[in-house]
């Protein structure tokens, strides 16, 4: 294979000095590797200076008070600012002037994407000069800023919403509208962007009349993702009916810090079943019951993927999948205290469309007491990511319910990843957990033939020779990872 050579060696009529050439190499050249080969010649530094400024982190102890061969220094951010894409920044005022220096010498900004750590009045103006190009705007979770009220004190929506490209918006940690109403160039706002998520921002909707909101609010058509992640002053059914106004939402995830009253199921599901558009709902650590659950995904009529790890899933929510979302394509719902092999079962059963499922099965004979009436019908799946444990040890018919259990996971023809025992919650009991050895069926699974990932997790002992050589022989183009192996 050729190598680049030295720069004192590369001939200017070497086809390295090629612009198409150069073009080829420049996004397989990172940090590092990328400021040095623009040291090559005049050739690469014009070629590539674009790439190593496309996207720019300027952390927040970061200095430019160097000298100007120091990178990177003022007068470069000046010099390259318009090849900037996306910037990563707090509100470190040197670097916002040079941004934003009107010196016709240098070409102006193009950023796309605006990822700030701290809010204040002194981006404003970055803001308002990128309102051409600026398509995503971000205030990360992660950062504390204390004045919590600032985007009311200088109308930070009111810079944005004139901003008709900006197509996501993530807030987190902020302030938005006031006691009575909220700000309405934060509606404005949000009448134009297609994603918007809010995590821990202190807001208010006031939970009114619908014919009321109907006429106060405005719907939201463009919105098509929406993250509500434990905001705050604001109750899970206010929140419902802000949602509600967005009747082509694609994407929730939502995350309410309270849960519903049961007076409020009916209303509930009149207003989610006009989300005839919402296919995926992450409720992720959610305060909800088992009820709650049920009530909200039983309305929505197209939903296709649900998330619900670490959450109160059970009995009731599997009752409304069943009775209305067994279209099912991907469901996780890891780590659900409520759930039992019995349920499970049903759901693997009448979920024909399932294509990905994670979750935790207690017990191995809650599977085997059901399989005939339960057998699982999801042949279309293709990850499996399931932990299973037998509560019964030194039980007479273990190699008949151990036989039962992979004559299940036999069915699953078209799997391509199969992870077994990764639960967080689920004791390890490698006495009586489902045993991994040829003696106890694992030879049954050769009907998987595509199996491409086999991951056995922390749930289990490893895996003895004769089921890896049966593997190496059997899935020969699949990846095994063991735990137990690390």
């Amino acid at each position: 294979m050729s190598t680049i050579s030295p720069p004192e060696q590369l001939a200017p009529t070497s086809p390295f000095n090629l612009p198409e050439i150069i073009v080829q190499l420049g996004p397989y050249l990172k940090g590092s590797s990328l400021t040095a080969v623009l040291l090559l010649n005049k050739q690469w530094n014009s070629t590539l200076t674009p790439a190593l400024w496309e996207y720019s982190h300027f952390p927040t102890d970061w200095t430019f008070f160097r000298s100007p061969t120091q990178f990177p220094s003022l007068d470069s951010v000046r010099k390259n600012r318009h090849h900037i894409r996306t910037l990563v920044c707090d509100e470190y005022s040197p670097l916002v002037k040079a941004l934003l220096d009107p010196n016709p010498d240098y070409k102006p900004c193009k950023i796309l994407h605006l990822d700030l750590m701290i809010l204040s009045s002194r981006l404003v103006p970055l803001i308002h000069n990128n309102a051409s190009t600026l398509l995503s705007l971000i205030r990360r979770p992660s950062v504390h800023q204390a004045e919590r009220n600032i985007p009311q004190e200088w109308s930070f929506f009111k810079v944005i919403a004139g901003n008709k490209r900006l197509q996501n918006l993530s807030l987190a940690n902020i302030m938005l509208g006031t006691s009575l109403t909220m700000d309405p160039f934060f509606l404005e706002t949000c009448a134009q962007i297609s994603s918007l998520s809010l995590t821990q921002c202190i807001w208010t909707v006031p939970a009114i009349d619908s014919t009321v909101r109907t006429r106060r609010y405005p719907s939201f058509p463009a919105i098509r993702h929406l993250d509500l992640i434990k905001t705050k002053d604001v109750s899970p059914f206010a929140e419902i009916e802000f949602l509600c106004s967005c009747p082509n939402l694609e994407e929730l995830q939502w995350r309410p810090r309270a849960q519903f009253q049961e007076s409020q199921y009916p209303r509930i599901q009149s207003l989610l079943s006009q989300l005839c558009h919402l296919t995926t709902l992450n409720l992720n650590l959610a305060s909800l019951t088992d009820t709650d659950i049920a009530n909200i995904i039983r309305p929505l009529p197209a939903l296709v993927n649900l998330f619900a790890d670490e959450s109160r899933f059970g009995r009731a929510a599997a009752a409304a999948i069943l009775d209305s979302n067994t279209q099912l394509q991907r469901l996780e719902i890891r780590d659900c205290a409520n759930l039992w092999g019995s349920t499970s079962c049903q759901l693997m059963s009448a979920c024909k469309d399932l294509v990905e499922i994670a979750h935790d099965i207690v017990q191995v004979r809650s599977i085997t007491d059901h399989c005939d009436q339960y057998p699982w019908e999801c042949r279309k799946l293709k990850k499996l990511d399931i932990s299973l444990v037998s509560q019964f040890e030194n039980n007479p018919t273990r190699i008949e319910e151990h036989a039962k259990m992979y004559e299940q996971l036999s069915r699953l023809t078209q799997l391509e990843e199969l992870t077994i025992g990764n639960s967080v919650r689920v004791v390890p009991r490698s006495k009586d957990s489902l045993e991994l050895t040829m003696a106890m069926g694992f030879g049954t699974l050769r009907t998987l033939t595509k199996v491409r990932r086999f991951v056995v997790g922390r749930q289990y002992a490893g895996l003895g020779d004769d089921v890896r050589m049966w593997i190496k022989e059997t899935w020969k183009e699949a990846h095994v990872e063991c735990a137990f192996d690390r």
